[in-house]
């Protein structure tokens, strides 16, 4: 994508109304929430992008460790936060680790 670009800017997104410039945080919190409101979905942020995928990757089995890592965290307890066990994933646990 940069490679293809003419503008020259190193920055990974620009403004549209000022291509020259880097897009900031607020700008893509306001595009993203722009963008959720046009899709009918509500609280969309950046950090709900982080939150589904590192939701997601627990909930398939990556390791937690190897998530923790991927999340740039130091300590595993605030890669816990992330997980949210739902009733399909614990009734496929109970039945993969404790049936008889």
């Amino acid at each position: 994508y940069l490679q293809s670009r003419t503008d020259g800017s190193p920055a990974l997104f620009t403004s549209q109304k000022n291509p020259e410039k880097r897009l900031k945080k607020t700008g893509v919190q306001k595009l993203l929430k722009k963008l959720g409101k046009e899709a009918g979905v509500d609280n969309v942020h950046p950090h709900r992008f982080r939150r589904t995928t590192i939701t997601n990757a627990l909930n398939r089995g990556m390791p937690v460790q190897e998530v923790r890592i991927l999340a740039g965290h130091s300590n595993m307890n605030t890669t816990m936060i992330y997980f949210s066990a739902n009733k399909n994933s614990i009734r496929h646990s109970c039945s993969k680790y404790l049936s008889v």
